[in-house]
């Protein structure tokens, strides 16, 4: 099965059909730094749910390992 990673939405102001979006399927949506907000699908793994709470605190690399984005650049 397909790791689900979470998505992340810049400018949450002006983004609420997007928000709207995700919450129809049941996201999580977490508020992260700089008006940004973080959703977590509903079947993702303990590690993405962890990483994307430590992204809360502002931890950019946290951020990266809940979006997928640390294991996309290793395949390059």
């Amino acid at each position: 099965m397909k790791k689900q990673y979470a998505v992340v939405i810049e400018d949450d102001e002006d983004k609420q059909s997007e928000i709207k979006f995700f919450k129809g399927w049941e996201y999580e949506l977490l508020d992260l730094p700089d008006g940004l907000v973080i959703a977590i699908p509903p079947d993702a793994t303990e590690d993405i749910r962890i990483a994307a709470q430590e992204a809360q605190n502002g931890n950019y690399d946290a951020l990266m390992r809940a979006t997928g984005e640390d294991e996309n650049s290793e395949e390059e």
